[in-house]
């Protein structure tokens, strides 16, 4: 949504966002980053944007007793995109299909999902549960054996830095991400993790 704000800074707010819609109520709101209303239709909470997500899609999780679908990324060539030069990785991995898993003690979405390195949304949406929720032991799940069946991963050259992401699964696209006017490594002033900042509408 254009003008949304979000801000979260690590032991303030009683670990809530403060979040601006930009629509109305047009008031400041404090949300839990991982609870439903901020989850709401979103891949990832706001605590995993960035590029940290993208390098977790690549290398995989060490949970993960499979390591096929992070194999199967292959340098196949160079391109622009936004006038950058890119190398391009492909994944095709098309054994991606959703299969039984049956909970144990201490299972969450976020934690089937590192074990499959499927990403905590799908699981959720496919089985009609929360984020953060706690799983009875024993419940039987439908859960992705990856995150995709094909990927699409565009590195800036320079940068070393994604600038376009694309995942396709068994119904099409999943999802993309599209990085723009990055500029890496510069230092953010510490007035700008305030709610107080000028710049904000918060």
């Amino acid at each position: 949504m254009k003008g949304l704000e979000v801000l979260w800074v690590e032991g303030q707010n009683d670990g809530d966002a403060w979040v601006y819609p930009n629509s109305f109520p047009y008031v400041t709101l404090s949300l839990d980053p991982n609870g439903s209303i901020m989850r709401r239709n979103q891949h990832h909470s706001a605590l995993d944007a960035g590029f940290g997500t993208i390098a977790d899609l690549i290398h995989g999780s060490s949970q993960r007793r499979d390591h096929s679908f992070e194999r199967s990324f292959r340098y196949t060539g160079d391109s622009t995109i936004a006038g950058r030069p890119c190398y391009i990785l492909r994944s095709e991995f098309p054994q991606f299909r959703y299969i039984s898993y049956t909970t144990v003690a201490g299972d969450t979405p976020a934690r089937i999902a590192e074990k499959f390195g499927c990403g905590e949304y799908r699981v959720m949406e496919r089985n009609g549960i929360s984020p953060g929720s706690a799983l009875p032991v024993g419940q039987t799940l439908q859960v992705p054996n990856s995150y995709g069946r094909r990927t699409l991963v565009c590195v800036d050259q320079k940068l070393m830095l994604p600038v376009l992401v694309r995942v396709h699964d068994d119904k099409g696209l999943f999802e993309q991400f599209e990085f723009s006017n990055i500029i890496a490594n510069e230092p953010i002033p510490a007035a700008e993790f305030s709610k107080d900042f000028p710049e904000y509408k918060l």
